[in-house]
C-alpha cells in the first residue's frame, strides 16, 4: 500500500461538517480511501476508524453496507470496521470523488 503523498481533501457532509480525506493505492493499482478528520462544530464530533476502504467495494451507495471491511494499515490486515460512523463518511467522501 502506497499514500498519494500531498493529497488532501475535504468532502462535505451530507447535515454540517466535512470529512478530510486522503487517498491510497495498492499494488494493483485500486484506490483505497482513509478519513482523517471529522471537521465539525461540536463538542462530541462523530469518530471514525483508520481503515482504508477500496472505492471500487462502496461505489454503489444503494448497495453499501452499514457494517464495511477495510484495509488496517498499522497491521497490514483486513478488518471489519467497528465504527458505525465509518459508512456514511465513506459516502459522503465517494459523492465528494465522484460528483
Amino acid at each position: 500500500m502506497k499514500k498519494i503523498e500531498g493529497f488532501i481533501a475535504l468532502a462535505p457532509k451530507i447535515k454540517s461538517g466535512e470529512i478530510e480525506y486522503c487517498l491510497w493505492t495498492d499494488h494493483d493499482g485500486a484506490l483505497y480511501v482513509q478519513i482523517i478528520k471529522n471537521v465539525t462544530e461540536t463538542k462530541t464530533p462523530g469518530t471514525h476508524s483508520n481503515l482504508l476502504f477500496r472505492v471500487s467495494d462502496y461505489l454503489n451507495a444503494e448497495t453499501t453496507p452499514s457494517i464495511l471491511r477495510g484495509f488496517n494499515p498499522e497491521t497490514l490486515t483486513e478488518e471489519t470496521s467497528r465504527d458505525n460512523n465509518d459508512a456514511g463518511f465513506v459516502k459522503a467522501v465517494l459523492k465528494h470523488l465522484f460528483p
